[in-house]
């Protein structure tokens, strides 16, 4: 009878006790969290990030692989000296950007006590770790981030020294309300759905027939993935002449744009004319919008560079020292509007020329390619002419694989941070038009290379 009380009893206390998980499971994580902030009135774009789906996701990535999230402790890491920021972060955060200043990064105000956020600034004031710029506003140059607070709310904008006076009045108004509205109900009722890990806010304009955009992001098992319908003022084919993709291609972008007539911005036009030496208009009347390119590998190739010299008895000196190239193999096909229209322009705009009796393309000075007109193709290429082709729904695909990244970091203008590469195995961008509707379905995936975890764990512990 003892044993059986006590199994009786064991059994019931085990029972309030996943009782009691379920509720505090549900307290925290079952309850969507509601956005209440206000806008700014100049307000271009938000993303907004539900932290409460992100510490969910987090917790049931450590469950299932404890192991990944097992640190040692060290001691000389310890924050026990250290003030406290006093931030009290909401269930959902957003940030957003400006009308005319996409480069600036500014944060939905965040609760904080004032007492204990000047104690931590002023210790990093101290350490001339933070630049202190004004009276509670300080600057953190490593990570170009400026702090505005008062007695109870924090701003947080990501920009560089130069605006600092941009960015205190904006966060200033932010502080207090001035120059800002509450969140639009179509924004609020988006937001506040809670499905998603984060949502991104377009702001309405002429592509979108003046129509807010939404786009929703969630990190999977083994991706990423950003997806949404978008309203959009032009229309596209439903089946497009695309390059067929492998796995081991560095690069492959297609698109057909269908001969519409976008309206480029002038900067747009102008970056376009610098980098292709080639006027948009102009390219537009003789292309049909068509365009494949793929870059199938990427060879780092050392070249020999002949220097010379003279010494003290004017004898000339050969000198040879090598550097390295990266050379990435490019295919490209335009299509042209009639046979060699297309080809004929490039020619009048020196891209475009006729070398040891072949057509030779010099856009690209640090790739060897050539130019061949087939049909009402032009194909550029600095290797094979033959690509397979396939019947794809999309307009717009690019897909990116990282199987090489060592030799992309180094062809890459952008720094990227190579252990975080590394763990990417690619990425797929799709654009295609929904059929008898002026609206058009985006998707973005990030694949890594880990496809036996959710994504965000596997990027919140070490690789």
């Amino acid at each position: 009878m003892a044993i059986r009380r006590f199994i009786s009893w064991f059994l019931w206390i085990l029972l309030v006790i996943v009782i009691m998980s379920l509720i505090g499971y549900w307290w925290r994580y079952g309850r969507s969290g509601k956005a209440n902030f206000v806008l700014p009135e100049k307000a271009n774009a938000l993303i907004n990030i539900d932290l409460r789906q992100l510490e969910k996701t987090i917790f049931w990535d450590a469950i299932y692989h404890p192991m990944s999230y097992w640190e040692e402790s060290n001691d000389d890491d310890s924050d026990d000296d250290k003030p406290s920021k006093g931030i009290t972060l909401p269930k959902q955060i957003a940030f957003f950007v400006l009308q005319k200043h996409a480069d600036i990064l500014f944060s939905q105000p965040l609760p904080v006590k004032g007492d204990d956020f000047q104690e931590f600034a002023d210790t990093l004031v101290f350490k001339k770790e933070w630049e202190l710029v004004a009276k509670q506003f300080v600057y953190d140059d490593e990570k170009q981030l400026f702090y505005l607070w008062d007695d109870q709310k924090i701003g947080v904008a990501f920009a560089k020294r130069a605006h600092a006076d941009f960015v205190q009045a904006t966060i200033a108004d932010l502080l207090t309300g001035e120059n800002c509205i509450p969140l639009p109900d179509h924004l609020s009722e988006k937001l506040n759905q809670g499905v998603h890990h984060f949502t991104i806010w377009q702001k309405q304009s002429e592509l979108t027939n003046n129509e807010p955009v939404f786009l929703y992001g969630d990190f999977e098992k083994g991706s990423m993935i950003i997806q949404g319908e978008a309203p959009f003022q032009y229309s596209f084919l439903e089946k497009n002449n695309f390059f067929k993709s492998t796995d081991t291609d560095v690069l492959t972008i297609s698109m057909n744009l269908n001969e519409n007539n976008f309206s480029f911005s002038d900067s747009f036009k102008r970056s376009f004319q610098k980098v292709t030496h080639l006027e948009l208009d102009s390219f537009f009347q003789y292309s049909t919008g068509e365009f494949n390119l793929k870059v199938p590998r990427i060879e780092t190739k050392i070249d020999s560079i002949v220097t010379y010299e003279y010494d003290d008895d004017f004898n000339k000196i050969e000198k040879i020292s090598t550097q390295e190239i990266v050379a990435p193999e490019v295919i490209a096909h335009l299509e042209s509007k009639k046979n060699d229209l297309l080809a004929e322009y490039f020619k009048r705009r020196g891209i475009v020329k006729d070398i040891d009796g072949k057509s030779r393309f010099v856009g690209l000075p640090f790739v060897e390619m050539e130019a061949i007109v087939q049909d009402k193709q032009l194909i550029l290429t600095s290797g094979s002419a033959d690509e397979k082709m396939q019947t794809d729904s999309n307009f717009l695909k690019v897909n990116i694989s990282f199987s090489q990244y060592p030799q992309m970091l180094k062809f890459s203008p952008l720094k990227l941070d190579s252990s975080q590469f590394a763990l990417i195995d690619g990425v797929v961008i799709k654009a295609s038009q929904i059929a008898q509707t002026k609206k058009i379905k985006l998707q973005i995936k990030v694949k890594m290379k880990n496809q036996q975890r959710n994504m965000l764990g596997v990027l919140a512990t070490k690789p």
